[in-house]
């Protein structure tokens, strides 16, 4: 017994000083090479993405001539240089993309995919040899782009395994946006001023026709708007053959169309429950999957926003005038709309990054001096900052903000150059935390470990962590309707630690 309790003392004690120590963040690895330059390093942008094997894949230089891949698992002794360009003073990588399924590079004419797990390129068969000039992702695992040739962008589809080339799809112009979904893909001109020429491609016809010979077979388009491709909605807004402007959803599967909120070019949806929600430069319209009603959420979104989806809220940049644009928080169950009380995130518009990582959320804020990395308090509705960036000097950095298991990873710029990744030390930092024993049922399980208490909804979606009897974290997981899931731990004894605002809640069991 004694020995328990003081292993449940020294947990709660390391839980306690571990988040309240001295150093802000800790830098994951120096890539710079000699004497940095402004594209050493991290260079102005940080690129990365989360793959399948739990590393973070993103872009450094040592020299800023010679890219590299490197990855992450947020510390030091997980960050290392993956693969890198054969050349020290000139770019043979003429092009870069992270995606979920791996990182796309364009090199020498060809193109290649660097998987999850892997050293070396893959050959990404029946690729173009020119540059990607549009990408958008469906639902079901394939991929859209395009590329131009003699002044025409030519549609291509691909699961990264297998390519196909759709052929030619719009003139090659500006202010372009690719949508794609279920169904298929379509482009239009963003940029009213401009002679459109759209099309939809539709992949179960493996054909592709003009956006007003598709739409022909419900309305008579004199003048088209917009269409995007959402899931497996077609919204179009456009004038009809009596010059009055209409704005439809047209369900792609049923063939049913229903009026729509009039809104501008897409910034991202997500989908939650039985509806998706979408972010435009505008507005945020709600969409029911099975019924496609619809709603106006928010109508004062900033044109540049960011966006986050994390568990039921929904996070965007509502303007406030005069550089005043504010976090606001959405409630995806009930609609209700939060702007954040004392969270401006300044005019920068490239530089702003949400994240939520062990219940807080985080923002980066551009000050007049500053980029700084905020948390915000919601049971005191106030922020507070957590570290420093970097200092303006005349160049916008996008900053790195990740949530990578138990770390934060974010990037830090240092002077006017050394811009590199960081893990934040303080993720969950709190004073006056108070500690709850609970108690679980059964004490002894193969799997699945009840919380008695007498209202379980009070922790529904905590975060949990597992402790060995070493102090190391064993897993991390949530609570679902009262219960947790320990099945993939080996058998032995555990302790058991739930943060839920200033409250540890702590409980053992022994899984067999």
């Amino acid at each position: 017994m004694f020995y328990k309790f003081t292993f449940l003392v020294s947990i709660c004690m390391f839980f306690i000083i571990s988040h309240n120590s001295a150093q802000v963040s800790t830098k994951l690895a120096s890539m710079i090479v000699g004497t940095p330059t402004n594209s050493s390093g991290l260079g102005y942008r940080f690129q990365g993405e989360i793959m399948s094997d739990g590393y973070l894949y993103f872009r450094g230089s040592g020299n800023g001539l010679q890219q590299a891949i490197w990855k992450t698992k947020g510390t030091p002794a997980t960050t290392s240089k993956v693969i890198e360009e054969a050349s020290t003073f000139g770019s043979d990588w003429d092009y870069m993309m992270f995606l979920k399924e791996g990182v796309l590079v364009k090199r020498n004419n060809e193109w290649l995919i660097l998987e999850a797990g892997k050293t070396s390129f893959r050959t990404l068969n029946n690729f173009p040899t020119t540059s990607i000039s549009y990408f958008a992702a469906s639902n079901d695992g394939q991929f859209y782009f395009t590329t131009n040739v003699s002044e025409k962008q030519i549609l291509y589809i691909t699961d990264l395994q297998n390519t196909k080339s759709l052929g030619e799809f719009h003139p090659n112009q500006s202010n372009m946006e690719l949508t794609a979904g279920l169904h298929g893909a379509v482009i239009y001109n963003t940029n009213s001023f401009v002679t459109d020429f759209p099309k939809i491609y539709l992949e179960k016809e493996d054909m592709t026709m003009d956006v007003t010979t598709y739409l022909s077979q419900w309305f008579t388009v004199s003048n088209l708007t917009y269409a995007y491709i959402v899931d497996k909605f077609l919204i179009v807004s456009f004038k009809d053959n009596q010059n009055f402007f209409r704005n439809n959803i047209i369900n792609m599967d049923t063939k049913e169309v229903k009026d729509f909120p009039f809104t501008r070019s897409l910034v991202a949806h997500y989908h939650y429950n039985d509806n998706i929600f979408l972010v435009s430069e505008s507005d945020v319209i709600k969409i029911s999957k099975s019924t496609m009603e619809n709603k106006l959420v928010y109508d004062e979104v900033y044109s540049f926003t960011t966006s986050l989806n994390a568990d039921d809220k929904l996070y965007v940049i509502g303007e406030g005038g005069t550089g005043l644009n504010s976090v606001v928080q959405i409630d995806m169950n009930t609609d209700a709309v939060k702007v954040l009380n004392n969270a401006p995130t300044g005019e920068s518009f490239y530089s702003n990054r949400f994240e939520v990582h062990q219940g807080n959320f985080y923002y980066i804020q551009n000050t007049p001096t500053n980029q700084v990395l905020n948390r915000y308090n919601f049971t005191t509705d106030q922020p507070k900052v957590v570290d420093t960036l970097s200092t303006y000097t005349g160049a916008t950095v996008e900053h790195g903000l990740v949530s990578l298991g138990d770390k934060l990873v974010i990037s830090k710029r240092v002077g006017n150059f050394n811009h590199e990744l960081y893990v934040l030390n303080n993720t969950t930092a709190v004073t006056n935390l108070k500690q709850n024993i609970i108690e679980v049922e059964p004490t002894i399980t193969q799997s699945i470990l009840r919380l008695k208490m007498d209202d379980n909804s009070a922790l529904s979606n905590s975060e949990v962590l597992i402790y060995g009897l070493s102090g190391t974290t064993q897993i991390k997981c949530k609570v679902e309707g009262g219960m947790i899931d320990v099945s993939s731990l080996l058998p032995g004894k555990y302790v058991g630690m739930i943060m839920n605002e200033n409250i540890i809640y702590k409980f053992s069991f022994v899984k067999i």
